[in-house]
């Protein structure tokens, strides 16, 4: 993928990317060739793409979110308490601060599906995160809650024989 984008968002040729790997281990991914890239080009995705996301068709299709065991919510949250360029499909830990060190801090991994970012400061992020994880950030006090992006795995690349494949990087969406 050149560009992000949320499931459920349209995919646009300008979204596209090609990227060279190994013939076979594109088609043992079932990543879309670079020859069928036009096929998912008014398709929408399925799950939230990053930008670098390898792409299979079956992150092309209706949206799955939330998953099986997820839950989809928007958080509010301060100018200064979330990464600035966080994105949809982006990995990040939710977090809030105990109003007593003895209690501890409440956090959750979430997948990022879309940002928006009000004229008045702030952020309103939708993230998708496990269902048992809700409950904490319900009790959780808003003025405490802050995000921070978790590093993609990157797997290192070879010289080897190469193939194009349309996208760039493994699934998207999150844990």
């Amino acid at each position: 993928m050149a560009t992000p984008l949320a499931a459920g968002q349209v995919i646009g040729q300008d979204d596209l990317d090609q990227v060279e790997m190994n013939a076979e281990d594109a088609a043992g991914l079932g990543l879309v060739p670079v020859e069928r890239a036009g096929e998912v080009v008014g398709q929408v995705a399925a799950v939230p793409l990053r930008e670098g996301t390898l792409l299979s068709a079956a992150m092309v299709g209706q949206p799955q979110v939330p998953r099986a065991g997820y839950v989809e919510v928007t958080v509010a949250l301060a100018d200064g308490r979330w990464p600035s360029r966080v994105q949809s499909g982006q990995s990040v830990s939710l977090i809030a601060e105990s109003a007593s060190s003895a209690e501890g801090a409440w956090s959750a991994r979430a997948t990022v599906l879309e940002v928006d970012r009000p004229e008045s400061g702030g952020a309103l992020v939708t993230v998708e995160l496990p269902t048992d994880s809700a409950a904490g950030l319900a009790l959780a006090e808003s003025a405490t809650l802050f995000m921070v992006a978790i590093a993609p795995d990157r797997a290192s690349t070879s010289d080897e024989e190469t193939g194009t494949a349309a996208g760039p990087e493994a699934a998207g969406g999150g844990d």
